[in-house]
């Protein structure tokens, strides 16, 4: 009876985030409400509409942080996204899966780690147990899976390392639409 009542609360949860909170088009009231939710937002950081979101109470967005329109934050396994991180359009974060070998499909989830500066292409995909380093760029339509280099620019599927980016200081997003 208890893992009914926790999946039914679960179910709620999952609702109100993603079929509510996402589609107020105001930003300060959907902060409030995702922060009711669990989720740490830091200062000047921005959820755009249309985020879908999973476990939110598991997700931290550092300060001055943009999570743009239609992206999936799976926070089954933990999120934490630093600061001055740029996560473009319909980009995919997911940190559940299931163990490859498992006879019964068993499911596992591992924490994403995205730090300071990093910027996610349109699309891009980054995967379970995935840590991205300080100004680690994943290029348009990447899957990411694995630790990335600092500053690295990584491009395809998988992504592959194909630059470094020349960045020595780190810079601070300023993108603060009302509306969105």
């Amino acid at each position: 009876m208890r893992k009914i009542i926790i999946q039914i609360a679960l179910d709620i949860i999952y609702l109100f985030t993603n079929y509510f909170i996402c589609y107020i088009p105001c930003w300060h009231i959907r902060k409030v409400l995702y922060r009711l939710c669990g989720m740490k937002i830091g200062k000047d950081a921005r959820i755009h509409m249309c985020v879908k979101v999973l476990i939110p109470w598991k997700i931290t967005i550092g300060k001055r942080s943009v999570v743009n329109e239609f992206c999936f934050l799976d926070g089954r396994g933990n999120i934490t996204i630093g600061d001055d991180v740029s996560i473009s359009i319909y980009s995919i974060i997911i940190t559940g899966t299931h163990k490859k070998d498992s006879e019964t499909f068993e499911y596992a989830k591992n924490q994403v780690v995205l730090e300071d500066n990093v910027w996610l292409g349109a699309r891009a995909m980054v995967l379970d147990g995935s840590l991205l380093q300080k100004g680690t760029i994943v290029g348009a339509g990447s899957v990411f899976k694995g630790i990335s280099d600092k500053n690295g620019i990584y491009i395809g599927i998988p992504a592959r390392k194909m630059a470094t980016r020349n960045l020595d200081a780190s810079y601070k997003i300023h993108f603060n639409p009302f509306f969105r």
